[in-house]
């Protein structure tokens, strides 16, 4: 038969159903990655981790001066790392999305932050997390960003996935990493910037 992208599609969605009637595909989102790069078709993202597929996501680090971070804690209810903390944005990045449409769709849903209030965007490096989890295998690869938000920004979740937002020291997140509060995604990220380059990223973003 036909196996171009539709059919390679249409035949992974129904393998998704299938594996979600057994139980082994849980916390169904009706929402659709990419599989492979450049993409060869799509699947519904809780089917990507028990599949052991590549997905992408975007996490920004949220500078408010030299020393302090904005982070945001996870809902209770999240499937993952509930109650954990997260950069103040991250997501993955949806099928037929550029890393930064995601970061904007990521930024207003999960902090209602509009980017372009921002004086800074800069993209740092990225990274791959390859670890078995409880869903499955995580394989992703990470893109960060850094951004200067106003001290006056007014900061608010608008999905229901946010249980809070604060302003933190860059010595206490990195405290809390070292605590294991932080989802490993986000520590990752915070760390890569902390550590990019010769110069801090807070000089280089700060004058």
């Amino acid at each position: 038969g036909a196996c171009d992208f539709d059919s390679r599609s249409a035949l992974l969605a129904e393998a998704a159903a299938r594996l979600r009637e057994t139980g082994m595909v849980r916390g169904w989102r009706d929402e659709q990655l990419a599989v492979g790069k450049p993409a060869l078709a799509t699947l519904e993202r809780a089917a990507c981790r028990p599949l052991g597929i590549t997905t992408e996501a975007v996490h920004l680090n949220a500078y408010v001066a030299a020393d302090a971070l904005i982070v945001a804690r996870r809902s209770a209810l999240k499937q993952i790392d509930p109650g954990l903390w997260d950069n103040l944005v991250g997501g993955m990045v949806a099928a037929h999305e550029t890393l930064n449409e995601t970061l904007e769709r990521e930024a207003w849903e999960e902090a209602g932050l509009r980017l372009q209030c921002c004086s800074s965007l800069t993209p740092g490096r990225s990274f791959k997390m390859h670890r078995p989890v409880p869903e499955g295998l995580q394989s992703e690869i990470i893109h960060v960003y850094d951004a200067v938000v106003p001290n006056d920004q007014s900061l608010l979740n608008q999905d229901g996935e946010v249980a809070a937002i604060e302003r933190r020291s860059i010595d206490q997140v990195v405290d809390a990493i070292e605590g294991d509060q932080f989802t490993l995604e986000s520590a990752l990220t915070t760390l890569e910037s902390l550590t990019r380059g010769d110069a801090s990223t807070a000089t280089t973003l700060f004058g």
